[in-house]
């Protein structure tokens, strides 16, 4: 399905953050600083070339300047002086965009014992080269290394957004946006947060997040700096655009008109401006938006294309045609989607053999273009224009062939079917439901979803009905109106039972019963998939539905029943799985991993995984997989594996911002608190303060800087520490707010204040309900009489907690301490009181 990317197509811009980012949105993330504060003349035997080569530097003669700082290089006998002139001709060379040359260049400045100084500028830049040239894999490896090498340096943010704007560019938007927050949040007021904030926003952007970007800009859009504002303007445009408010992303695109931005901002602020004139059918107001953009090269295609497209909207075919023409005459990312519209606008105009050509040329010229099954389409339909039965019989054919996954092999097959053209065009259906797909192709969704209903009240051929309903539900469905949705999905089963698309419906009808809250009717459709259509891609979706549906109810047998289905279904050892079966097998042994916990079969995990460890791949799927294996060693009691597996998991958890994440660290830090490496302890507790404030274990981190702190000594620090435990509403009832109040109880008794000590311990026995702790804390009372010598006190706390909590693992040494609390009694009785 193209649902929701037709849009972007028009929107092609210098970069591709997206599939086809849009021309008003994308700007390279281009770091070219020029430190001409350092640029000072160093004291060379020959210091004309170095004064030479620094004119030529501030005059912007870069190649001029390039010679000259080589010559000067050449000519030091000072290798500080050296060292300086290798910086300046690698600067020289990215501004000559010749990236491997300065690499080079700034390789000689990092070799050089005297290039101490420079070092960091020369690593990073060195880095940027990398990244300019294309060579993004070693580049990212590379700012991670300057990063941990130079964790102070000045341009660390700026080498968090070049990984960030790395990983957009690879759609990880996960990792994307943890980059760019880190720098948000870590160094405010840096120079960097701003291209951090445009990162973070165009990331949102690409992974549909539109709400957002108004937060991710902040007050960008009021930034003294033109340029930051207008791409801030021009990011929230397009969010609005996105949205459907093309009112406001019209007002929007508007405001970087009154700034003084640089001409790039103005005219895509222009183009996003006559886009959202087009989407709100003002296409008479379009020519004069764009008008300043008429003598631009650099715009000349959209601008022809645009207007093309208004008048192809306004049906006047004589202009479309014409502006259209123009837009395809240079070989741009816009030149196959005018072909089409060309193509439309010459089959509009009653001229099918010129339309015929328009879309061939599409196809022969850009066969991989997303927009070449449009074209086939075009061609089915030149073919019903021309009443030749043969050609829309090639037509599907070549779809079918080329492009057998496009929405469009229906459509066409469903008319092919018919094996009569005249009737199906004189049906009065037919003309609105052509018009509905267009509309619906053309981002006109209100409009589309209007012209298929029309459809859908005429008399039609019975596969052009039921598209027709599959098409209207869909739209429903895309414009989140789930009750309508739901009522065409259903009309589907019922009236055309033996539709080729019945799990699909059945899949979607599903989702949208269980996203009105409606599970039992969900979950009947779930399992009718999966008894009915067990082959089926969405019996295996709908398998693990349910599984998590039990999981979710505790109803452990009825998920591990689906579990087990589904690991027969997709079990890789016996068949290959496609790309989309590999995420759903991963997320299958995510939840087996978490059934066979509950039940406390740990090594059922490690058996499960170590003998899948081959066929799982990356991402955040199979991160949780490993967090489970290490999860698993540290409960069996392998706890050197588990450390390494956790510290391990640190790379692997980049980026991905699930609730399990923040269980890494605690696990390490747990772990370090095993070892007594309360340094480390206390490092990774405050990571987890900084990066998580309000996770619901927090409690658990807390009574680790308790322990950490009374390991080092500082018992008021502990006590703080675990009071904050006791503080937190989720830690209420765990058993690690009883171990902090008896940890209390602790650091009081090593300072051998006992009276406070056994205050802190008779808290754990007054509200804490957990009898192991309650007894523990009972025997660490007696003692605390003991040591008073209070002896009575002693012994009725051990009778007492003998009494209250038999069984339990202090019961052998309460018994012993009440014996001797007994015989000091007797010992300080006179006999005849006996």
């Amino acid at each position: 399905s193209r649902d929701g990317g037709w849009q972007a197509r028009f929107f092609v811009g210098a970069t591709s953050l997206k599939a086809m980012m849009p021309k008003i949105i994308s700007q390279p993330l281009i770091f070219i600083a020029i430190v001409s504060g350092l640029l000072t003349v160093p004291a060379f035997a020959e210091q004309t070339k170095f004064q030479q080569a620094k004119q030529r530097y501030q005059q912007r003669d870069w190649q001029a300047a390039l010679d000259l700082f080589l010559a000067a290089a050449r000519q030091s006998t000072d290798a500080t002086d050296e060292a300086s002139a290798h910086y300046y001709a690698g600067e020289c060379g990215m501004q000559l965009k010749e990236y491997a040359k300065a690499q080079i260049y700034y390789q000689l400045v990092l070799d050089s014992a005297a290039g101490k100084q420079l070092r960091p500028r020369a690593q990073f830049r060195c880095c940027e080269a990398q990244f300019l040239a294309g060579n993004h894999s070693a580049a990212a490896g590379h700012f991670r290394e300057f990063i941990e090498r130079y964790p102070q340096e000045k341009l660390v943010p700026a080498a968090y957004n070049y990984l960030g704007d790395m990983a957009l560019q690879t759609s990880q938007h996960e990792q994307a946006i943890a980059e760019f927050q880190f720098v948000i949040e870590n160094f405010p007021g840096d120079t960097h947060v701003d291209q951090a904030r445009l990162g973070l926003a165009r990331t949102l952007l690409a992974c549909d997040r539109l709400a957002e970007v108004p937060i991710a800009l902040g007050r960008l859009c009021q930034s003294s700096i033109a340029d930051i504002a207008a791409e801030a303007l021009l990011l929230l445009g397009r969010s609005k655009y996105d949205a459907q408010e093309f009112d406001q992303a019209l007002a929007t695109f508007r405001r970087v008109y009154k700034l003084q931005s640089a001409p790039a901002h103005q005219q895509r602020a222009r183009l996003g401006a006559g886009w959202s004139q087009w989407k709100l059918s003002r296409c008479e107001e379009i020519a004069a938006e764009i008008e300043p953009l008429t003598q631009l090269p650099e715009c000349a295609t959209e601008y022809h294309y645009l207007l093309g497209l208004a008048a192809y909207s306004a049906k006047d075919w004589i202009s479309a045609e014409k502006e259209l023409n123009q837009a395809t005459t240079v070989q741009t990312a816009h030149r196959p989607a005018a072909l089409f519209y060309l193509g439309e606008s010459l089959l509009k105009a009653d001229k099918p053999r010129d339309a015929k050509q328009a879309f061939q040329r599409l196809i022969d010229s850009e066969p991989a273009s997303e927009w070449a099954d449009d074209a086939a389409w075009g061609l089915a339909r030149a073919a019903y224009a021309a009443k030749s039965q043969t050609d829309l019989q090639l037509a599907y054919e070549f779809l079918k062939e080329k492009y057998p996954t496009s929405e469009y092999v229906r459509l066409i097959n469903s008319l092919v079917e018919a094996r009569d053209i005249v009737p199906i065009e004189s049906t009065l259906g037919f003309g609105i439901f052509e018009e509905a797909v267009g509309l619906e192709r053309d981002g006109h969704l209100n409009a589309a979803l209007a012209a298929y209903h029309a459809f859908l009240v005429e008399k039609n051929v019975a596969a052009l009905e039921a598209e027709g309903l599959w098409r209207t539900a869909r739209l429903h469905e895309r414009l989140k109106q789930h009750a309508e949705a739901g009522v065409f999905y259903s009309q589907l089963l019922t009236d055309f039972p033996k539709l080729d698309r019945t799990t699909e419906v059945m899949a979607n009808l599903a989702w949208i019963e269980a996203a009105r809250g409606k599970q039992a009717a969900a979950e009947k459709l779930c399992r009718e998939l999966v008894a009915n259509f067990p082959q089926s891609p969405q019996a295996a979706e709908a398998a693990y539905w349910l599984a998590l549906a039990a999981a979710d109810e505790k109803q452990c047998d009825e998920a591990q029943q689906s579990v087990d289905w589904l690991l027969m279904r997709l079990a890789p050892e016996k068949h290959p799985l496609h790309d989309q079966q590999i995420p759903l097998w991963e997320q299958t042994l995510c939840l087996q991993c978490q059934l066979f916990a509950d039940a406390g079969k740990w090594r059922s995990i490690i058996e499960l995984l170590d003998k899948n460890k081959t066929r799982i791949g990356k991402g955040a799927a199979a991160a949780r997989l490993a967090f489970w294996r290490a999860e698993a060693a540290l409960r069996v009691g392998d706890h050197a594996e588990a450390s390494e597996r956790f510290d391990a998991l640190v790379a692997e958890t980049v980026g991905i911002t699930q609730p399990w994440v923040p269980m890494v660290t605690l696990r390490r830090a747990q772990l370090a608190a095993r070892r007594e490496d309360w340094q480390a302890v206390l490092k990774l507790v405050g990571e987890l303060d900084e990066r998580y404030p309000e996770f619901e274990l927090a409690y658990e981190w807390d009574y680790l800087r308790g322990r950490a702190s009374a390991g080092r000594g500082e018992m008021s620090a502990a006590r703080r520490a675990y009071g904050q435990v006791l503080e937190n509403d989720w830690a209420a009832g765990t058993e690690t707010a009883a171990m902090a109040q008896w940890m209390i109880g602790e650091t009081y008794f090593h300072q051998q204040d006992y009276e406070h000590a056994a205050v802190a311990y008779q808290k754990v026995i007054e509200r804490h309900n957990l009898p192991q702790w309650q007894a523990r804390a009972a025997l660490q009372a007696g003692k605390c009489a003991e040591l008073t010598e209070n002896w009575e006190a002693a012994r009725r706390q051990y009778s007492r907690a003998l009494e209250r909590w038999q069984g339990s693992t202090s019961e052998k040494q309460l018994a012993g301490r009440l014996k001797w609390a007994q015989e000091r009694l007797a010992q300080q009785t006179p006999p005849l009181l006996r």
